[in-house]
């Protein structure tokens, strides 16, 4: 009985398991905006849950002219938001999405990679304009171990690299 069963798990598995072509815009976008409202309630808590980190992978942070930030524990996460939340960068009521592209770079069967390029706002107390800023945040995910693949094929995805970007001009 179990040789059939695993018979026709694999079979299904193999069967199933067509890669389609990138069909994650909204899954994307929504995951982006979910951080975005994670943001601006300055919870460092449910922000940090947005970032990939840990067993020798990293988190690159790339903000101006400054060398990249890299982030190898939860731990220096946490202490880095700390200190964006206590500076005067942080001082703004919500974020506007002025502009929002989320494009594919990798297709890969066993992971899939995107950028999400954004022009944002940041908004004071009455709606007045305080900053806006261009980045770059580059989300990855892997497939689920092959047991977990029949319940939830993907994990979520995360954000493994923010890239600052100036701003271009309207023409």
């Amino acid at each position: 009985m179990n040789k059939y069963l695993l018979s026709f798990l694999i079979i299904f598995n193999i069967t199933f398991s067509n890669e389609k072509p990138f069909d994650d815009y909204n899954k994307v976008q929504m995951r982006f905006q979910d951080y975005i409202q994670a943001v601006d309630a300055k919870d460092i808590e449910k922000m940090t849950d947005f970032f990939y980190y840990g067993k020798g992978e990293k988190t690159i942070f790339h903000f101006g002219n400054n060398s990249p930030l890299v982030i190898y524990e939860k731990k220096e996460l946490d202490e880095i938001f700390k200190i964006w939340k206590q500076s005067p960068k942080s001082e703004f009521n919500r974020t506007r999405l002025d502009k929002i592209n989320v494009a594919p770079r990798s297709d890969r069967k066993e992971e899939k990679l995107c950028t999400v390029d954004v022009t944002y706002s940041r908004l004071g107390d009455s709606d007045q304009l305080i900053s806006q800023s261009r980045s770059i945040y580059h989300f990855y995910r892997y497939k689920n171990s092959w047991i977990k693949r029949f319940i939830k094929k993907w994990k979520e995805w995360k954000i493994y690299m923010v890239v600052d970007v100036d701003i271009e001009p309207d023409s």
